[in-house]
């Protein structure tokens, strides 16, 4: 046979071999929309109108009637000649035809949602510009304030290889049915390999007596709507969680789980159930199925069945994070031979989680400048809100102010979760710092108002040379998107503790310190909260500054840093020192959400100051409130984790006490954790000002407080203390972010690109 021969011969074959793939991916797309429209109850008749085909591509369509596009709601796959296509034709979506260039679950998009548009551009302009000028002609000018309006209908279209995926909702009196249709296409098409494996896998589980009862494509709809979250919340700087999802069957209900073999109660009582769990789900999902190599995740998300522990104490899991190295992986037997499965977090979360529970859970699985301290040490987004009572876990109180606290509830049923508070943008490099100097005005822009590039505003802690002790003065937004509690400046006090950063929102130091949301949840109020009077102003004596309030908005509030010189004052200061519990057995790498009740028991200590007449300053455990009845007293207020002051004027006969009340209602409410219980160490400062206004300072001591115990400390005018004079460092000495800071840093930056991308 010639050479010429053989030549023509492979080039049939090769035709032959490219027409095979294309019919089989035609093959896959059918399928794929045949299951997809089992899901969502439609018609599974697939139409091939070659009307719809766009540029190379051949279209497949399904809709409720099985009629195809005509149909206001339907679902299409376009496949195409090559991996180009796509690409160019969500940009001619974008450019031409007004929708919103986006992502979907990570892949390449369009977006456009059902409403009004008063300013179209492109192709619908052009139209609309036509037929405004048809009748315009016959009638006359219009005086129609909507001429230029057009409607938009729901649309999400986003691609996967040559594949370019759509789901349209046309009609026109309501929308939102896209996201439906476009989660059951996507699902189908994963079960199908047509959209390769992303950073993050969803994986539903359940056991032989608890069978689950969502969708997959509920969860799917849910992963995107984390993307959404964080594309705000991150000022766009956060890429999208490129998402892929395993489904049992690809049918409906329940049967979308993995079912393992052993009942969810088996894991009561297991050590090491959380690394048996992921085995099994991980061998479950996985085992028999083809895999070409091994697969790498930055994080698989597994739905267990039921409700999570935080509600449901008798089940075994609670929705968390579990830490994992880069090198674990769970090995899975597939019919090209055993495989690895590589991940860096395993995201527990119940099928009944909403938006706020998945949203702090991904949130753990980001990395950070910061490390959590040992024995987790990973370079993660940390919690915001102290866990139980280990030492290791507390991370003072942002309340709800933040989405790593209990900001994750938000408004009540963690539907809208509240964005990341500054400290942890700046943690995630979303943001950067510019710190502030006594006796300036700043205008600052509301945190949920921020941009790339922009600064959270920071005051070097005047009585610390301490470049971790530091405060945060930060505006905040109810109307924005994932909008605060409330308009107003929230002033966060950080530090650093036991080798990791302590960060407590600073409560109202006059009036209500707490309010509810519509929803009736129960939050902390905003530092300062009103332009005139006491609520106007924030006073930190041992620092000699204040804050004041100076015009708030929504968008933006001014504030006055400015010197306060103390004088003719006495106080008291006292700090924690260490943990109430000690080394516990079966610690693992998993972080949980918080409780749904910010105002539930925490251990804690507090600072307590009675007058002669028995007027109180601190908190009063009935109401909840924190009380200031001494006259001319200032105070720090409730601080969980950190240090708290009281000052009154001088000649006052007051006596300061600590009290470890909330310790023993915490034990109370977690008796298992009373047998690990030890005491609450603590250390304590007399503070005086003269009339000059200089600074005098005795030891009153260190110990131990029982928990529920309240111990008196010395007075102030004690004779038997030595005070000495003491001056403070000033703000800005403590060079936050200082070179020694920027090389670590520097380090954390480097430490987040680690490991694998998926």
């Amino acid at each position: 046979m010639s050479s010429l021969r053989i030549l023509q011969l492979l080039a049939v074959l090769l035709i032959f071999v490219s027409a095979s793939f294309a019919e089989s991916d035609d093959a896959r797309a059918q399928r794929a929309l045949q299951k997809a429209a089992d899901n969502l109850g439609w018609s599974t008749a697939v139409t091939t109108d070659e009307e719809d085909d766009v540029g190379t591509g051949k279209t497949y369509t399904i809709s409720p009637e099985g009629t195809g596009s005509d149909e206001d709601l339907h679902g299409s796959i376009i496949v195409f000649a090559t991996d180009q296509e796509p690409g160019v034709w969500l940009g001619f979506l974008d450019e031409q035809f007004d929708m919103d260039r986006s992502s979907y679950l990570g892949r390449d998009a369009v977006i456009q949602r059902y409403g009004e548009n008063c300013n179209p551009t492109g192709i619908p302009k052009i139209i609309n510009d036509f037929v405004v000028g048809f009748f315009e002609d016959i009638f006359g000018e219009s005086d129609d304030p909507d001429k230029n309006c057009v409607t938009e209908h729901g649309a999400i279209v986003f691609a996967c290889g040559k594949m370019l995926f759509a789901a349209s909702d046309g009609r026109e009196d309501e929308g939102g049915e896209e996201d439906n249709i476009a989660a059951a296409i996507f699902s189908a098409a994963q079960e199908e390999g047509l959209c390769e494996y992303g950073d993050t896998l969803i994986i539903l589980v359940d056991t032989p007596e608890l069978a689950g009862s969502e969708f997959i494509s509920e969860k799917v709809k849910m992963a995107q709507k984390v993307n959404e979250y964080y594309g705000v919340i991150s000022y766009g700087q956060r890429p999208p969680f490129r998402v892929s999802v395993l489904d049992s069957d690809g049918s409906r209900g329940p049967l979308d789980y993995y079912t393992l073999p052993t009942p969810m109660s088996s894991f009561n009582g297991d050590a090491n159930k959380w690394n048996n769990f992921e085995k099994a789900a991980v061998q479950k999902a996985f085992n028999g199925t083809t895999l070409s190599e091994d697969l790498y995740f930055e994080r698989i998300v597994l739905v267990y069945a039921g409700p999570p522990q935080q509600t449901a104490p008798a089940v075994p899991f609670y929705d968390a994070c579990d830490y994992k190295r880069d090198s674990d992986y769970v090995e899975v037997g597939t019919t090209t031979g055993t495989k690895r499965i590589y991940n860096k977090n395993f995201i527990f979360l119940s099928e009944d989680s909403e938006l706020g529970q998945w949203a702090h859970e991904f949130g753990h699985s980001l990395p950070s400048r910061y490390m959590l301290p040992a024995p987790l040490s990973y370079d993660r987004i940390s919690d915001r809100y102290n866990v139980g009572a280990l030492a290791d876990r507390q991370y003072g109180e942002v309340n709800n102010w933040g989405l790593m606290g209990y900001g994750v509830w938000w408004p009540n049923d963690a539907t809208s979760p509240v964005h990341m508070e500054g400290f942890t943008k700046f943690a995630a490099e979303w943001l950067g710092t510019s710190s502030a100097s006594l006796n300036q005005t700043y205008t600052v822009t509301a945190l949920e108002r921020m941009k790339k590039g922009d600064s959270i505003l920071t005051l070097d802690d005047p009585a610390s040379n301490d470049a971790d002790s530091y405060y945060i003065i930060e505006a905040r937004d109810p109307t924005a998107f994932f909008g605060a509690p409330e308009s107003g400046v929230v002033i966060y006090k950080v530090s650093k503790s036991a080798g990791h950063h302590v960060v407590n929102a600073l409560a109202p130091q006059s009036g209500a310190v707490t309010a509810s949301s519509a929803q009736g949840r129960q939050y902390q109020k905003a530092t300062l909260t009103a332009t005139s009077g006491d609520a106007s102003n924030y006073t930190n004596v041992p620092g000699g500054f204040r804050i004041r309030l100076l015009d708030k908005g929504n968008n933006a509030s001014i504030v006055k840093v400015e010197e306060f010189a103390p004088a003719n004052m006495v106080g008291a200061a006292a700090a924690p020192n260490g943990s109430i519990i000690g080394a516990m057995p079966g610690m693992n790498n998993s972080v949980n959400l918080p409780p749904k009740d910010s105002f539930g028991p925490k251990p804690d200590m507090d600072l307590h100051a009675y007058d002669s007449q028995g007027s109180h300053v601190g908190m009063n455990y009935q109401s909840g409130q924190y009380e200031n009845q001494i006259p001319g007293a200032i105070a720090s207020g409730d601080l969980n984790g950190d240090q708290e002051w009281i000052f009154v004027p001088s000649g006052t006969q007051v006596r300061f006490e600590i009290s470890t009340y909330d310790t023993q209602r915490f034990m109370q409410a977690n008796p298992s954790l009373a047998a690990f219980a030890k005491p609450q160490g603590y250390s304590a400062t007399a503070i005086k000002y003269d009339a000059g206004g200089e600074r005098y300072e005795a030891d009153l001591g260190a110990g131990n407080v029982q928990a529920g115990q309240s111990l008196q400390l010395k007075s102030p005018t004690d004779p038997s203390l030595s005070y000495k004079k003491k001056a403070i460092p000033g703000a800005g000495n403590n060079c936050f972010l200082s070179g020694a800071l920027l090389l670590f840093v520097g380090a954390g930056a480097l430490f987040s690109l680690r490991g694998r991308a998926g």
